[in-house]
């Protein structure tokens, strides 16, 4: 998002959804790159990402929830 923008229009947000969407193996977490890049090596993340660690552990309240997603589950 570009510095001092607060929102993503339509078609932003449709394009995101559409490019994450590629890095999801739906139904399987640990093979979606969408949960591995981001993820702390120890906890089987990859560990060549260059965008840093969001996530230090599958424990995670956000990758869990990404983890949900990726799985289809509902909230």
């Amino acid at each position: 998002m570009a510095h001092g923008v607060k929102a993503y229009t339509e078609e932003q947000s449709r394009e995101n959804f559409k490019f994450a969407s590629g890095l999801v193996v739906p139904g399987e977490p640990m093979k979606s790159r969408l949960l591995l890049q981001p993820l702390a090596p120890q906890e089987g993340g990859n560990p060549y990402h260059s965008g840093g660690r969001q996530f230090e552990s599958r424990n995670d309240p956000d990758w869990k929830v990404l983890a949900e997603w990726v799985s289809g589950k509902k909230r």
